[in-house]
C-alpha cells in the first residue's frame, strides 16, 4: 500500500482511494485524474481558499492489498470520502468498499458492471454508453501531464502495431514514416514502437540523418511525458488511441498516422473522426504538422474531471 499527501479542500480534508491493478494504461488514468486535483487546490491554497496537509490519497494495490482491504472492510474505522478506479479487477473491490465503508466510487471507463453501481463514470466519448446523470463524457482517456517548453526542432513518432481495429502494414506505415521525417529536415525526431510493434518493422524503416529509432524496451521510466512535454511536433499511429489523447493533454501539435480501418464503425474510428472535426489532428496524408491549419487546443481533461467532482460533492462542505 502507497500513500502520499496532498491538499485540503475548505472545512474538509479529502481522503481518496486509489485502486490500482499493475496495468499502466488504468494507472495513468487514476493517476491524471489524482494530478487534476492537485493541480485545483494547490491554485486554491495560493489564495487562501484550501488549509495544507487534508487531501491525501491511499494506493490500494490489488491483489496484494487484499488481506488490508478485508481487514478494513471488516473493522470499519477508515472512512475514505472518494474511491477510485480504472480496470475490471478494482471494481467489485471499490463497491464493496462504499458498501461498508462509504464514499463515492468513480470508475474511469465504461464498467463491465452495471452502469447504475458506480456514483460517477468517466467514459471517453467514443464509447457507446447512455446519457446518464452519473455519466461524465471525456475527451479520450485522462492521463497524466508534463508541462515542459516545446523545442521547435523537436519531435516524436509514435508507432503501434498488430490491433483489432485498423490493418497494420509494416512497408505502408515506414513509408509514411519515411515521408513525415523527410517533409521536415529541420527537426530531430525520435520514432519509438510499442510492445504490438513488429520486429520487422525496424529494418524496414529508412531513416536520414534527422530522426533515430528507440526501442520502447530501452526508453526509461517517463522517458514519453517528457518526450511529450518537450517535442513541437508529434505523430501517433491511429491504432494508439492513449497515446493520441495523451499527446494532445501535453499539447504542441499533434497528427495522425492513418490507416485503415478494419471496420468503418468502431470506437476508434469514432474518435479520430471526433478529433479531427474539432481541428484538434494533423493527418499523415496532409504533410508535415506545421503546414496544417490545426487548433492548438491544449486538451485538460483530468482538471476538468477533478473540478466537476469538487463541486458535485465537496464544494462548500
Amino acid at each position: 500500500m502507497r500513500n502520499f499527501n496532498g491538499i485540503a479542500i475548505i472545512r474538509i480534508p479529502i481522503q481518496i482511494w486509489r485502486f490500482v491493478d499493475g496495468r499502466l494504461g488504468h494507472e495513468k488514468q487514476t493517476a491524471g485524474l489524482i494530478q487534476g486535483f492537485e493541480e485545483i487546490l494547490n491554485g486554491q491554497r495560493e489564495v487562501g481558499l484550501v488549509e495544507d496537509n487534508g487531501f491525501a490519497v491511499t494506493t490500494v494495490d490489488l491483489p496484494h492489498d487484499l488481506p488490508w482491504l478485508k481487514r478494513q472492510w471488516r473493522e470499519g474505522v477508515l472512512q475514505p470520502d472518494l474511491l477510485v478506479g480504472a480496470g475490471r479487477a478494482v471494481q467489485w473491490a471499490m463497491l464493496r468498499t462504499r458498501w461498508h465503508l462509504g464514499g463515492k466510487a468513480v470508475v474511469l471507463m465504461k464498467p463491465s458492471l452495471p452502469l447504475f453501481l458506480f456514483n460517477l463514470i468517466l467514459v471517453p466519448e467514443h464509447d457507446s454508453v447512455p446519457n446518464r446523470p452519473n455519466i461524465l463524457r471525456t475527451t479520450g482517456m485522462l492521463s497524466p501531464v508534463v508541462l515542459g517548453e516545446k523545442n521547435p526542432s523537436k519531435g516524436v513518432i509514435l508507432l503501434g502495431g498488430v490491433n483489432k481495429h485498423f490493418q497494420w502494414n509494416n512497408d505502408e506505415v515506414a513509408e509514411q514514416v519515411a515521408a513525415l521525417v523527410a517533409s521536415t529536415p529541420q527537426v530531430q525526431w525520435q520514432i519509438s514502437d510499442s510492445p504490438r510493434t513488429p520486429l520487422t518493422l525496424k529494418a524496414q524503416l529508412s531513416l536520414p540523418e534527422n530522426a533515430i529509432f528507440v526501442h520502447w524496451e530501452d526508453t526509461p521510466v517517463g522517458w514519453l511525458s517528457n518526450q511529450l512535454a518537450t517535442s513541437k511536433y508529434v505523430w501517433v499511429s491511429a491504432d494508439s488511441a492513449s497515446m493520441l489523447y495523451e499527446a494532445l493533454s501535453h499539447g504542441g501539435r499533434v497528427g495522425v498516422i492513418e490507416l485503415l480501418a478494419l471496420k468503418e464503425q468502431n470506437k476508434l474510428v469514432r474518435g479520430l473522426k471526433i478529433l479531427l472535426e474539432k481541428g484538434l489532428l494533423g493527418r499523415s496524408s496532409h504533410g508535415a504538422l506545421e503546414q496544417q491549419k490545426l487548433n492548438e487546443l491544449l486538451l485538460a481533461e483530468h482538471t476538468r474531471c477533478a473540478q466537476w467532482i469538487l463541486d458535485k460533492w465537496f464544494a462548500g462542505a
